[in-house]
């Protein structure tokens, strides 16, 4: 036995050192030539700015804002925009999926690509392993331009060479490019919680996530598009020809785009496409009657440089601070939903002195059934009860189908659970944020992030209407601290202790463990908890 030990161990360590040995020989390919492209502005001959010239002349120098909470309604806006755009698409994702709709999506924009339309493609490469040939079949069009944002060197189809090399080059690795933004001809973005694939737009089996996406119309398109031109010609944005091992030829082109309109015949008529067109939102979209909310609002991003220097070297470069300022501004009520939520002691101290002054602050995150990160609820668990303490109102998420209506839930999803993914902050229902933004250590320091933020107590009270809506007893466990009984006869109250409170069939129901969890899930979290450090979380 103790030899067999060893000798997994002499091969454990002979895959080390021939990883390092590629690290030490690999070297990021950040000077490849590449041309720099920039946004092209938007033209008054264009559909989209056609279909939105009425409701703009009416609201001269503002932009129009419409919450997407359905995920449905968010790929449905994707779809239209791909199909509509006449000039130019710009995506720029964390992760996009090759599952059924990211398909749908990439055949989509393939067809826009035969058509005439500039498509560029700026993806994180920390979900890209395995993808460089297909992303080289496609960036082939003359018309598709691709880049990969801090990419990795060695083996680049290995999930394996990809941990072990961010193990060694954590400090440039460990931060990613988690914007979530697609614009149309320079005139319509989207920008939210979203990346591309099923569990996004309400398409999976497995788990579905109730998220948060804004379309956006007129000038604050422009801010969108500026800040993705920093990132697509920054030295951190390498053209995907540089990272593929093989070139495609014609064939394999050939082949891949018979496997794209396979995947959208599969699609046609399938239980999703009906649910899709079950809807008016299509409708609204093609006459341009979808109900623009006209305010002011502004486009924020972290820099690309973000990834390269920490906050004390520029924090200039950092979002983080301008939404510390937008919470001291708060006078009445903050509300916020994220799906990672790890305050910190900063976090905790600012909350305390908030609540000192009156403010009401209400939080929304997942519950351990429902999170996806469990190592980031062990992180978040530990400042609960103080938080409860101050007066901080703390909600779960239950582990059910996000926002897929319960009949469309049966038909289509199964068993489908649900979790948190959106990333919205509402000040005293006058000023909303919504982007790619988590309350927590790893958008505050490492990755870069962007949103928008709209001052309108209209869109604001929708946002807060949809708050109140998933921390509702059906869908939410609210936590309390309640006195445990004390001694027998004695009269003298227990210490505190954390429950969850829900409601079920109609029955209001107290938990006093993490509810639809074993002890197997909790032990688990608090080893993760013992050996990950929140600041990475």
């Amino acid at each position: 036995m103790r030899r067999r030990l060893s000798f997994w161990f002499l091969r454990l360590a002979g895959l080390l050192l021939l990883c390092l040995h590629a690290g030490a020989c690999a070297s990021v390919p950040f000077n490849h030539a590449k041309t720099p492209t920039f946004a092209i502005p938007p033209s008054h001959e264009t559909r989209l700015w056609k279909g939105l010239t009425p409701q703009m002349e009416r609201n001269e120098g503002k932009s129009g804002f419409f919450l997407m909470p359905s995920g449905m309604d968010a790929f449905m806006a994707r779809y239209y925009l791909i199909e509509t755009a006449d000039r130019t698409l710009d995506l720029q994702y964390f992760m996009f999926h090759d599952d059924d709709t990211g398909l749908v999506l990439v055949e989509r924009l393939l067809a826009a690509a035969n058509r005439g339309v500039r498509v560029r493609l700026l993806f994180d490469d920390w979900h890209a392993a395995g993808k460089d040939f297909d992303l080289s079949m496609l960036g082939s069009h003359p018309n598709i331009m691709i880049r990969i944002f801090n990419p990795f060197t060695w083996d680049r189809t290995s999930e394996l060479s990809r941990f072990l090399e961010a193990v060694m080059a954590e400090k440039r690795l460990q931060r990613r490019m988690h914007n979530k933004v697609f614009i149309a001809d320079n005139t319509v973005a989207v920008v939210g919680g979203r990346n591309m694939g099923n569990e996004y737009f309400d398409a999976s089996a497995d788990v579905n996530f109730s998220d948060l996406d804004i379309m956006m119309a007129g000038p604050i398109a422009r801010r969108a598009s500026e800040a993705f031109d920093q990132y697509w010609n920054s030295d951190l944005a390498v053209p995907i020809e540089a990272l593929a091992y093989g070139r495609p030829g014609r064939e394999d082109i050939r082949e891949g785009e018979a496997r794209l309109r396979a995947v959208r015949e599969k699609a046609r008529g399938s239980k999703y496409e009906q649910d899709l067109r079950a809807g008016d939102f299509l409708a609204r979209l093609r006459s341009g009657s979808v109900p623009f909310v006209w305010a002011e609002g502004l486009f924020l991003a972290d820099k690309p440089v973000k990834v390269q220097a920490p906050p004390e070297e520029n924090p200039s470069a950092y979002l983080a601070p301008i939404l510390d300022s937008f919470g001291r501004t708060a006078v009445s009520e903050v509300l916020i939903m994220t799906p990672y939520f790890v305050p910190g002691r900063e976090g905790v101290e600012i909350m305390k002195a908030q609540r000192e002054r009156g403010v009401k602050i209400k939080v929304l995150t997942n519950s351990l059934a429902s999170t996806d990160v469990r190592a980031v609820h062990g992180a978040y668990a530990k400042y609960r009860e103080e938080l409860l303490r101050a007066g901080v109102e703390l909600f779960e998420m239950k582990p059910e189908a996000g926002d897929v209506p319960r009949e469309r839930r049966r038909e289509r999803s199964g068993s489908s659970r649900g979790a948190l993914h959106a990333k919205t902050y509402i000040l005293d229902r006058e000023l909303v944020f919504v982007g790619s933004y988590n309350m927590d250590y790893r958008s505050r320091t490492l990755n870069t992030e962007s949103g928008i933020g709209i001052m309108s107590p209209e869109i604001a009270g929708q946002a807060a209407r949809l708050f109140e809506s998933r921390t509702s007893p059906e869908r939410s466990y609210r936590l309390v601290l309640a006195d445990e009984a004390g001694e027998a006869g004695g009269g003298k109250p227990g210490k505190q202790v954390l429950s969850w409170v829900t409601e079920e069939e109609g029955q209001t129901v107290v938990y006093d463990e993490e509810p639809m969890t074993d002890v197997w899930d909790r032990l688990f979290v608090r080893i993760m908890t013992w050996l990950i450090p929140e600041e990475i979380l």
